[in-house]
């Protein structure tokens, strides 16, 4: 194995909170902040070298999966959680860094942290580039410049679209129901799946839905 996914830093577990914002109520359309200008940032481009190599395991707090090093060409950028990968945008690479917390090797847990999106200069933590992004649930799906995934206010999902050529969110209300929140699965929440024309909102408890790529949610759904 690459002798570089031992190289952690000795970083504190991303013990990522559950608790929803106790703002008042809001409607099923939601209208989201726009981001700050970023300074001048390089373009990514489709692939732009990024590649992951080996692999190992990771256990954390209920949750385990498998890790790698993510690459660009031959530079080394930092270990990832394998099952969220990487997302190329134009304005950067979305990963989630997996790091080691404690100093005994024996006994260190090996823990995925915040998903991050980076410039190739700094990195801005993901909930403070996307609108009601929840690091809990880190999954998501890039399509074009469009990144898809779960938003969340308070005990409310919805299905989302990011479009990182327009800074603009799109937002359609899919639940409410705290049962959905009473549990460490970072996985509870699937990530969206585009099948032609559709896309697809899955809760790993069975629930469905199925909206168009205006995020338009067709009556007929799974509960």
């Amino acid at each position: 194995m690459n002798r570089v996914l031992f190289a952690f830093v000795l970083l504190f577990c991303a013990c990522r909170s559950q608790a929803r914002s106790s703002s008042g109520s809001v409607s099923d359309s939601l209208a989201a902040p726009r981001p700050a200008e970023p300074e001048q940032s390089p373009v990514f481009r489709g692939g732009d070298g990024f590649a992951v190599r080996d692999s190992g395991k990771w256990e954390c707090g209920g949750n385990g999966g498998t890790f790698g090093a993510l690459y660009r060409g031959s530079a080394f950028v930092d270990s990832i959680e394998v099952e969220t990968g990487f997302q190329v945008t134009p304005r950067g690479v979305i990963f989630s860094p997996v790091h080691a917390e404690g100093q005994n090797a024996p006994e260190r847990a090996i823990c995925p942290e915040d998903p991050v999106l980076w410039d190739g200069r700094a990195r801005q933590r993901l909930d403070q580039v996307l609108p009601f992004f929840d690091p809990h649930f880190p999954v998501r799906t890039l399509v074009d410049s469009a990144l898809f995934y779960w938003g969340f206010v308070r005990y409310r999902a919805y299905a989302v679209r990011y479009d990182f050529a327009t800074r603009r969110a799109d937002t359609t209300f899919l639940v409410e129901d705290t049962s959905l929140f009473e549990t460490d699965n970072q996985f509870q929440f699937l990530p969206p799946v585009l099948s032609d024309s559709t896309l697809i909102y899955e809760i790993s408890m069975g629930s469905k839905f199925v909206l168009d790529r205006h995020l338009t949610l067709r009556p007929s759904h799974t509960q």
